[in-house]
């Protein structure tokens, strides 16, 4: 049994390579030798610092939200586009301004970061899933499909495909505060199966009456 820890850091996310171990946490992505997380002299270790800018976390605490939490940048997707360039795709909470990242494997930064509503959630509460696909695409392409909420009164979810590097395709989404699509879900995990994308979540149902506890009517559907 072996462990790895660098303090509070919110360890949310892992990804499993060959021979690293890729972690998402707060403000911090880490690659990891897979045979000995502890070792952090192997040329396979790799700590980078992935903080909110100072004017990002302002407006993250105009909201009123926790600097201590909310206002720092919490990795809360980490995959592989299985792409030529194979490279890693994360996207990150960034104080409530959602930002994607692109790295090569060595955790160099392959491209300068960007928006990423749509890809993950603002709220670090909020779990959400993504996953990248080949399979059953416009062209042949491959895709991020996700599931997130969108805004900061969470009534905005969304299962999101993005458009196309090259923009000759369109994005595509759920539609905007529409209950019977999406109710307030809590998103648990999505699959590539075929050429489907199956997405699993938990939400209220919409016959339960307001008196009633909070979670004493949750359907889970795909």
């Amino acid at each position: 049994l072996r462990k790895y820890s660098s303090g509070l850091n919110y360890y949310w996310h892992i990804l499993l390579d060959e021979d690293s171990l890729y972690v998402g946490a707060q403000n911090l992505l880490l690659r990891l030798n897979r045979d000995n997380i502890e070792d952090r002299s192997s040329p396979l270790y790799k700590s980078v610092d992935i903080p909110s800018k100072r004017d990002e976390v302002q407006k993250c605490l105009s909201h009123s939200l926790n600097q201590a939490f909310d206002c720092e940048n919490h990795v809360r997707v980490l995959l592989r586009r299985k792409t030529k360039y194979n490279d890693l795709f994360v996207c990150s909470t960034n104080a409530f301004s959602p930002k994607i990242y692109y790295f090569n494997p060595d955790l160099t930064e392959k491209l300068p970061a960007k928006e990423g509503f749509g890809y993950c959630s603002r709220d670090p509460r909020h779990i959400n899933t993504a996953l990248w696909s080949d399979n059953g695409n416009p062209s042949s392409y491959g895709f991020i499909y996700s599931g997130a909420v969108m805004d900061y009164t969470k009534t905005e979810p969304i299962i999101y495909r993005p458009p196309s590097d090259d923009g000759t395709i369109k994005y595509m989404r759920t539609p905007q505060y529409d209950i019977d699509w999406l109710s307030a879900p809590e998103f648990i995990d999505s699959f590539d199966i075929g050429s489907y994308i199956y997405f699993f979540f938990r939400e209220k149902a919409e016959e339960q009456k307001s008196y009633e506890p909070a979670l004493s009517h949750i359907y889970s559907r795909v």
